[in-house]
């Protein structure tokens, strides 16, 4: 039975409502996320689609400061979202940052540059399945994978098979981002 999911997303919508408990919670993924935008080398001016990004859109918003990128987040729980809108509007963000509510794996027509998909974002085979009819070029998509005491509660990607490359984390429920190449010439390869 996976316990964590739930209980990340009550307490997320808890601390979307409490400013200073939303930046305590956010600050360890600073690190996070700027490994990830390294490894997927991230400019100013590209777009970023961030897949799950919960009541407290942290990956969202460290993209957009750190990278100067601008972020489609997207998270399949419309009260997520709605406070996910609210919290970017706080912090002055709403120009960099669109919120939209759909499932990863329902993705519309849109055009990104990276793909950042949350740990808890699932099913994980059916958005990277999406993420490649998507891709009008090689594009790189990350995925957070769970360390392996925590396995059991996170729906896994296999990507044994797919041309990748992988960044380490700082994380107790997740040790490493692995970067999946998808569209064109990466695709046709995996």
């Amino acid at each position: 039975m996976r316990l964590i999911q739930p209980i990340v997303g009550s307490f997320e919508r808890l601390a979307s409502r409490i400013p200073q408990l939303a930046t305590v919670y956010a600050k360890p993924y600073q690190t996070v996320v700027q490994n990830e935008l390294d490894l997927a080398r991230v400019e100013p001016g590209q777009t970023v689609l961030n897949i799950g990004c919960g009541a407290v859109p942290f990956t969202a918003i460290h993209t957009a400061v750190l990278s100067g990128a601008s972020v489609i987040a997207v998270d399949c729980h419309e009260p997520s979202t709605v406070l996910a809108r609210r919290c970017v509007e706080q912090l002055g963000l709403a120009d960099s940052i669109k919120i939209l509510c759909v499932p990863g794996q329902s993705l519309p027509e849109l055009e990104f540059d990276c793909a950042l998909v949350a740990l808890q974002a699932e099913p994980k085979q059916e958005i990277l399945h999406r993420l490649q009819q998507l891709a009008q070029k090689p594009t790189p998509v990350l995925f957070r994978q769970p360390s392996t005491e925590f396995q059991q509660h996170y729906d896994l990607l296999d990507v044994h098979h797919l041309p990748h490359k992988w960044v380490t984390q700082p994380m107790k429920t997740f040790d490493r981002s692995v970067a999946v190449w998808v569209g064109g010439a990466y695709e046709q390869s995996a």
